[in-house]
């Protein structure tokens, strides 16, 4: 979401102001491990001899006694030492009671970052329930929001075009905004014409941004990663039949994890993929036979519950094309028919032209003679 960014840009206004910069982190390999997140920043030999016991109030005393004293700011420092704890939901137990003595005794300044929707320590949020800490909620950019900052950034006008696709594409996340325009700029796609920026091309995920998707996803289990794979390929898909596929509990930690999201269309409720480019990613490592496995029952399912819907034969049609390359004729006309009535011509000569080399293919599958 861009917190890291933030508190890096905040440690460059500190270092500015002449203090002493310092950083810590979660770390997923020192988990569980105390003082695993700060360590590095502690005094050499402060943990000589440590007993494993880090809630010893000898051992803590001993411990913050020695890092109040090499926090001092020396006087050449024009104030206390200021930290970057990223991720504090992950930090270990141990490292944050130091922090918060620290804190306390106004020994140092901290930015902590934290991912909205987890489990925070309750030592973390105890410093902006008692407004001992100013709490900022970073939320994903409208569309004004992003042309805004990219005008800022590239010092320069976009396009309405290159402007509402760079929107599409990130839906405003300001990690996937940034890797989609440095990649767009690295690959000659977003080019200044005229002083003015525009998309020569079409937007594609650069590597480093296809990476942190892939490495996301890779660590759903089977359950998730099945929702997140059916609906890369056919989203939207009504909740209740991804509940009684996957279960309640599978779709509402993807939700709580950004990757899924859930909309409201009257008494139906619907699922699609939080981001554009987790879809793009998902479809691109899906082997053919599960493509064809996942597009087949989505179509069959809906077929089942009686293609009531309006949209229904179009994504049957569409589907069915997809994984086998042949549907019904009549079905074909009928969702090219609706697909120029919602203006998608290219969508509905595709279908049309489909209808007509299916017909000519015949039952059997081969050109008549």
């Amino acid at each position: 979401m861009g917190k890291t960014r933030l508190g890096d840009e905040c440690l460059d206004v500190a270092k500015a102001a002449g203090r002493r910069l310092l950083r810590a982190a979660a770390d997923r390999s020192a988990e569980g491990v105390p003082f695993g997140a700060v360590a590095h920043l502690m005094p050499a030999g402060a943990l000589d001899g440590f007993s494993g016991d880090v809630f010893d109030p000898v051992v803590l005393s001993r411990l913050f006694d020695a890092a109040r004293r090499v926090l001092t700011p020396t006087e050449d420092e024009s104030g206390i030492p200021v930290l970057l704890l990223d991720d504090a939901h992950a930090v270990d137990a141990a490292s944050l009671m130091i922090v918060d003595r620290l804190l306390a005794q106004r020994s140092l300044f901290c930015i902590a970052t934290v991912v909205a929707g987890t489990a925070v320590p309750d030592t973390v949020t105890r410093w902006w329930r008692d407004e001992r800490a100013a709490r900022i909620d970073l939320a994903d950019l409208d569309e004004v929001g992003v042309d805004t900052l990219l005008h800022i950034a590239l010092e320069g006008p976009l396009d309405a075009a290159a402007s509402s696709a760079l929107w599409r594409a990130s839906r405003g996340n300001l990690l996937a905004l940034r890797e989609l325009v440095l990649g767009a700029q690295a690959e000659h796609v977003l080019v200044l014409r005229g002083g003015v920026w525009s998309l020569d091309g079409g937007l594609r995920p650069p590597p480093r941004l296809r990476e942190l998707i892939q490495a996301r996803v890779a660590r759903l289990d089977p359950p998730a990663r099945d929702v997140v794979e059916r609906l890369a390929l056919c989203e939207p898909l009504g909740l209740g039949q991804l509940e009684a596929a996957a279960g309640l509990a599978v779709l509402e930690d993807l939700e709580r994890d950004g990757l899924i999201a859930v909309r409201s269309d009257g008494r139906r409720e619907s699922v699609r993929l939080a981001h554009p480019l987790h879809g793009e990613v998902l479809r691109a490592r899906i082997s053919p036979l599960r493509r064809r496995s996942i597009l087949l029952a989505a179509a069959e399912d809906v077929e089942h519950r009686g293609a009531h819907r309006r949209e229904d034969p179009l994504r049957i049609a569409t589907w069915r094309l997809e994984a086998t390359g042949r549907a019904d004729p009549a079905l074909l006309l009928v969702a090219a028919r609706l697909a120029r009535y919602d203006q998608h011509f290219r969508r509905a000569a595709d279908l049309a032209r489909a209808a007509l080399v299916v017909e000519a293919l015949g039952p059997g599958g081969a050109r008549p003679r």
